[in-house]
């Protein structure tokens, strides 16, 4: 039976106007807008990282592979199952990052290969969890318009956003990275 989803409320928040003010609320985890008392549908998020990309790697399967047992685990609990058992609809976010690359002649160039490393970690990324999903609900899909109640985002971060400053070689590892975050629509 399908029942239509209820106007906000006159204080609810406004709806986000333009493309980057959609990524800022999916990147603070603020998308989609809280749900109110007596609207029908519900939301969590579940998210994992996989880090520890060397200079210039981008293929996520491969370093996924290398990762202990336990990234594997919360890969599997925190994105794939959530994609397979969202009746209702879920969002994935791929985010790469990257670590500061002052090797280039230029701040320019710098800026470059800091966008394409996280650029090909998400894309490269967004391929693999598809691969994955694909296994775990037994199907061959090859885009994600195999699965119509899945949405995808890439964000390619550059250096942007380090989660270490020192500039330590470890520090550097954990900047190269990839976020995965799934908001799961839930029906009452």
């Amino acid at each position: 039976r399908f029942r239509p989803h209820p106007l906000p409320a006159r204080n609810a928040p406004a709806r986000p106007r333009g493309r980057a003010e959609w990524f800022r609320r999916i990147l603070r985890g603020t998308f989609p807008p809280p749900i109110q008392q007596g609207e029908l549908m519900r939301y969590e998020w579940s998210s994992a990282v996989v880090d520890g990309f060397q200079v210039g790697e981008t293929d996520f399967a491969s370093r996924l592979a290398e990762m202990d047992q336990s990234v594997r685990d919360a890969l599997d609990a925190n994105v794939l199952t959530p994609l397979a058992n969202s009746p209702g609809g879920a969002m994935l976010v791929v985010i790469g990052h990257s670590a500061r690359h002052d090797a280039a002649a230029t701040h320019q160039k710098s800026l470059v290969v800091e966008s394409d490393a996280s650029n090909g970690r998400a894309k490269s990324a967004q391929e693999a969890v598809l691969r994955m999903l694909g296994e775990k609900v037994g199907s061959d899909a090859s885009a994600w318009a195999e699965f119509p109640h899945l949405e995808t985002l890439m964000v390619a971060c550059g250096a942007t956003n380090r989660v270490d400053e020192s500039g330590t070689e470890e520090g550097r590892f954990l900047n190269r990275r990839v976020e995965l975050r799934v908001c799961r629509f839930l029906t009452d």
